[in-house]
């Protein structure tokens, strides 16, 4: 029997983001070679590639961005290949399951080691899926006379370590850099998250299990750099202090760096200083507002002196440090927005990246369910899911935002300006300046400005098309527009 796997992804976006790979094929592979001693499994990159390899049985694994993408994958490979069983994962599905399109057999929900290994186990015996033998699978979705029907949810894996490593030899990778999962799930609870709808609870993998994962990593690959990709790496105190110190003592930190996400309402110099023994160099972190109102409307558990806190923290230990921010959320004023902007540039030498994206109702969240209750999303087949692209912002975008108006903008442009050049920025200069950290700080300035763009200004998108206008035209503009606009 062959499984073929491809993850709906537009592959443009692909290149212009940060290369991450697919590590859900990748352990899905593994924990079937474990269980089911069964090897022949690959992951392509293209429809094409997909159907060329004569699967016997297909995943498609799709965010919800790209949930028509998937729908479009499944059914040139029912053309293709007609009768060969298409099965759906991801957050998206786990979230909505109710919305399984009829172009699919069947979904996963939620984790899906367990789950796909019972599907594969029955499809080998009998050589088909239908209503009857999917009937007593839990945690999956899937037709029975035009009708959805939901199965019972599926426990969680646990413990964790059952988990075998996944396979990154199916992975085309030759980065200098690797992931690793020491841990799945978040303790918190922030409003606009979606992986908890997958992982529901945070688990663990044993610091024995860790470490022999960092040796394998090692071994098999030339890294320079392995970026713990938990949701929250610090989430466990003694947990962290043991791999930390199993790192040492087998001499792990002189072989390689690493990398982690953070929080920072946990962040204290003890952390610091577990984090800098294991030679942890990178850090990232969803700062998210530098308004206290808006991140406890985030849920975050967080104020902005906790955020400020951080930044001395990691700037003071020496270890780099990456930001993400969301804005408009449903309550922001341009004060908030202010307020986050100022967050950033005065800590413009303590940031080596800063991301700043639209808040984007995620299917599952408590912010989705706004967006619903407010019509601006469906779901049913009306939905342009390409709106909830919230990276790459096109016209197709969305704002949860009822409070900014256009008049606010242009202020918030004009007091942009003024906060850039009290810090000694300039839109053109800092782009090209020795100063790294400037440089990069006005690229994702002008990467937001085009975001705004997106919301208030589409029709000067229209008029400038083929080629987008430049970002940094904006605060020149505003100044010879009047707020009664």
């Amino acid at each position: 029997m062959r499984i073929g796997f491809i993850q709906a992804i537009n592959k443009e976006h692909l290149k212009r983001a940060h290369d991450i790979p697919s590590y859900s094929f990748i352990y899905l592979a593994a924990y079937l070679e474990k269980y089911l001693q069964m090897k022949d499994v690959f992951i392509a990159d293209t429809v094409e590639e997909l159907i060329e390899g004569k699967p016997d049985l297909v995943g498609v694994a799709s965010y919800s961005m790209y949930f028509n993408m998937a729908a479009e994958i499944a059914g040139k490979v029912r053309e293709a290949l007609p009768g060969v069983p298409i099965v759906l994962g991801g957050h998206h599905i786990a979230a909505i399951p109710h919305t399984l399109p009829m172009v699919f057999d069947l979904a996963v929900r939620g984790e899906g080691e367990e789950t796909f290994a019972e599907l594969v186990t029955l499809f080998q015996r009998d050589r088909r899926f239908t209503p009857d033998n999917l009937d007593a699978v839990k945690g999956i979705v899937f037709h029975r006379n035009g009708e959805t029907v939901i199965s019972q949810h599926r426990p969680l894996i646990e413990p964790l370590d059952r988990i075998p490593f996944p396979k990154r030899e199916l992975l085309k990778w030759d980065q200098k850099h690797d992931f690793l999962y020491s841990s799945r799930g978040c303790p918190y609870r922030c409003n606009f998250c979606s992986p908890i709808i997958t992982w529901p609870k945070y688990r663990s993998h044993s610091v024995d299990h860790v470490i022999t994962e960092i040796q394998l990593v090692l071994r098999q690959h030339d890294v320079l750099c392995i970026d713990f990709f938990d949701d929250l790496f610090i989430a466990d105190l003694p947990r962290l202090k043991a791999i930390s110190d199993r790192i040492v003592a087998e001499g792990l930190h002189k072989e390689v760096s690493f990398a982690c996400t953070i929080r920072s309402n946990l962040m204290n110099d003890e952390i610091c200083e577990i984090l800098k023994k294991m030679n942890v160099v990178y850090c990232n972190f969803g700062a998210e507002s530098g308004s206290d109102r808006i991140l406890k409307w985030f849920h975050k558990s967080s104020k902005v002196e906790k955020i400020q806190n951080t930044l001395d923290l990691c700037h003071k230990y020496g270890i780099a440090v990456k930001a993400s921010f969301i804005a408009f959320s449903p309550e922001e004023t341009v004060e908030d927005l202010l307020a986050t902007f100022r967050l950033i540039i005065r800590n413009k030498d303590k940031l080596q990246r800063v991301a700043v994206h639209p808040l984007i109702p995620l299917p599952g969240t408590s912010v989705w369910r706004i967006a619903l209750e407010r019509g601006l999303v469906t779901e049913d087949e009306t939905m342009d899911w390409e709106r909830l692209d919230g990276y790459f912002y096109t016209d197709k975008g969305l704002t949860m935002n009822n409070v900014i108006r256009k008049y606010d903008i242009f202020r918030f442009f004009r007091e942009l300006d003024s906060l850039l050049a009290e810090h000694g920025l300039d839109w053109e200069k800092s782009l090209h300046s020795p100063n790294p950290n400037d440089g990069e700080l006005i690229f994702n300035l002008t990467k937001f400005l085009e975001i705004i763009m997106h919301i208030y200004f589409p029709e000067k998108l229209m008029e400038k098309e083929p080629e987008p206008p430049r970002a940094t035209d904006i605060p020149k503009e505003s100044y010879i527009m009047t707020e009664s606009m």
